[in-house]
């Protein structure tokens, strides 16, 4: 039986030897074994076409002029660009100033492009014309002017690089020039691409501030209010006034001559260094001096003999005209009585009385004849038949009713009006703060360097037939060959600076075409 039980487990092992390699067959009919074909190889995935990567052209998403270099939104509308101001302490007084060191420029631009990358951009500025008030063809620069720096500005495209964020901050801004009348905006462009246009506007803009010095009692409101006239009259031709602070002092009434030209300099150059506020607008500010002051009062005569007549006794009054041949004084108030020189009632070369300043009606005013009251004369001149009026007073024949001073930022206004006597009618003080700071803003330049042209009407100073001009001014609207001093010219002129007190406020085309193109860089 052993040789039997050691078949069974060769038998045994052979089977689990084959099946290890050759599975089994599933039980079934018997068939001849066939072998199996081999397995086909994987496939191999269909051949794709080559992927194309198209990379997105760079493109300017934003352009346009913004504030500070740190602020990158842009601002909308137009925005004033001070051309003139030169000092940075100005902006710690005024809040509309941004930022000071764009004055003279725009402000800084600034310019996106997409992707964010390194990219090459170009940036220019374009100038439109929009007249802003000017006459038409004010804006044209002779040959002289054209050399002038500060109406000059550069419509070059500048090349830059964005970084690597694909932005751009063009800081400082770019010139811009001080010819008024103008908008300007900026302008980007890629290589090969077409210049995008930004959608904000700077428009130039010149400032000047007013310093009023008040230095008088009658007239104050009419002042002030041709102070603030001037700010709109100005205004419509790209000038900003500013009204400053006012400053008040003893009241000087009249003064004479003799100490006039200095002590309005002083006054009004005094006044601009009172203050921290005011001295750091230099030089852009002018003292403004409104008040009551004369010019040249000299001491005349008068006389005026009465004769009692028959059966009559004098008159309790008389009023003597201020009249010498054909030429009419006006007599100067002074508040110290002082323009009362000598007042007398007399009967002959000893026996007088001297008059009191209250027996004097006018004397306290600008007056072409002087009452007098004889009462107390005739009670101690009684028995005289006759009496002789004498007066000395402090008169004049006219006035300057303002003057800009050359070389000092004081401009003085006189509120009385030389026809009248009067304070001057708000019109007419409106007409002359305008003319007197007309002057100060060179216009009817005589065409000296630096300056605009000298235009067609513009003359010089004349004293001639009684009638003068001192300083240059304007004859538009005066017919080709009359006379400047005939009473003609003086209904025919036409602008503010025609040079006489005639209440009109408007500045003529040529005077406008001077006003457009000063350069107020160094202020007054």
């Amino acid at each position: 039986m052993g040789w039997f039980k050691t078949l069974i487990a060769d038998a045994k092992r052979l089977v689990q030897g084959r099946d290890a390699t050759h599975p089994a067959p599933a039980p079934g009919p018997s068939t001849p074994r066939t072998p199996s074909p081999p397995a086909p190889p994987p496939a191999l995935p269909a051949a794709s076409p080559a992927v194309q990567i198209c990379p997105i052209p760079p493109q300017i998403v934003q352009v346009g002029f913004t504030d500070k270099p740190g602020q990158k939104p842009l601002f909308g509308g137009t925005r004033k660009q001070y051309v003139n101001l030169s000092k940075a302490a100005i902006t710690q007084h005024d809040a509309d100033i941004p930022s000071a060191n764009q004055l003279g420029r725009t402000p800084p631009i600034y310019v996106k492009v997409t992707p964010p990358s390194v990219h090459t951009v170009r940036v220019r500025l374009v100038r439109t014309e929009n007249g802003h008030g000017f006459a038409g063809g004010s804006e044209v620069l002779s040959a002289t002017e054209s050399g002038q720096a500060h109406l000059q500005w550069d419509a070059a495209a500048e090349v830059r690089s964005t970084n690597a964020q694909g932005e751009l901050i063009v800081e400082p801004g770019l010139d811009i020039s001080a010819l008024g009348g103008h908008d300007y905006q900026a302008e980007a462009s890629l290589d090969g691409a077409a210049w995008v246009r930004g959608g904000n506007t700077t428009q130039v803009r010149r400032r000047v501030y007013i310093r009023p010095v008040v230095r008088y009692a009658a007239g104050r409101s009419a002042a002030f209010a041709a102070i603030s006239a001037v700010a709109t009259e100005l205004g419509k031709y790209d000038i900003d006034v500013q009204q400053t602070m006012a400053e008040a002092g003893d009241e000087f009434h009249v003064i004479e001559q003799s100490s006039l030209a200095k002590s309005l300099i002083d006054i009004g150059n005094e006044s601009m260094s009172s203050t921290a506020s005011i001295a750091a607008r230099q030089p852009h500010v002018v003292a403004v001096i409104v008040g009551e002051f004369m010019a040249d009062p000299a001491a005349v005569s008068f006389e005026i003999e009465l004769v009692k007549p028959l059966g009559k006794a004098l008159p309790d009054q008389v009023t003597l005209p201020l009249k010498r041949g054909t030429r009419w004084h006006v007599n100067v108030p002074l508040h110290d009585k002082s323009n009362v020189v000598k007042a007398e009632v007399s009967a002959g070369p000893f026996d007088s009385v001297d008059l009191e300043y209250g027996e004097l009606a006018g004397a306290d005013r600008f007056a072409t004849e002087i009452g007098v009251d004889l009462r107390r004369a005739k009670a101690a001149l009684a028995e005289h038949g006759s009496l002789t009026v004498t007066l000395k007073l402090k008169a004049l024949t006219g006035w300057a009713v303002g003057w800009a001073y050359t070389s000092h930022p004081v401009i003085y206004l006189n509120m009385r009006d030389p026809n009248t006597g009067a304070v001057l009618a708000a019109d007419k003080a409106t007409a002359l703060m305008i003319h007197e700071l007309g002057h100060k803003l060179h216009l009817a330049a005589p065409g000296n360097p630096g300056q605009p042209d000298r235009q067609p009407h513009h003359y010089p100073s004349f004293d001639t037939q009684g009638v003068k001009h001192q300083g240059p001014h304007c004859s538009t609207g005066v017919a080709t060959g009359t006379d400047l001093w005939k009473p003609e010219a003086h209904s025919a002129a036409s602008c503010t600076m025609w040079g006489a007190l005639k209440g009109v406020k408007n500045f003529c085309s040529e005077c406008q075409t001077s006003l457009r193109k000063v350069d107020l860089s160094s202020g007054f």
